[in-house]
C-alpha cells in the first residue's frame, strides 16, 4: 500500500487492513481525494444507538470519532 497522501496509483488491499477501523480510515481517505465536502464518516449503529466510528474533518469540525447519537435522530 503507498504512503499517505499521495493519490497517483493508490491501490487498496483489505488483505492489509488489520481491523474495522483501519479500513474506515482507508475508505474516508479514499474518498476525500475525490469528493470535495467538508466532513465523512463511518458509523454504526445496534438501532438504538449510532456510533460514530471514524471521522476525517478537512476544516470545521463537525462530528467526533466516538460520538453516540440515538439511532431516531441519526439521518
Amino acid at each position: 500500500m503507498e504512503k499517505r497522501g499521495s493519490n497517483q496509483n493508490r491501490l487498496f488491499n483489505p488483505k492489509e487492513l488489520l481491523n474495522i477501523e483501519e479500513a474506515s480510515k482507508e475508505i474516508l481517505q479514499i474518498l476525500s481525494d475525490f469528493i470535495p465536502i467538508n466532513t465523512f464518516f463511518v458509523a454504526v449503529n445496534d438501532r438504538s444507538t449510532n456510533y460514530i466510528l471514524k471521522v476525517l474533518n478537512r476544516q470545521s469540525a463537525l462530528i467526533l470519532e466516538g460520538t453516540r447519537i440515538p439511532f431516531e435522530d441519526a439521518y
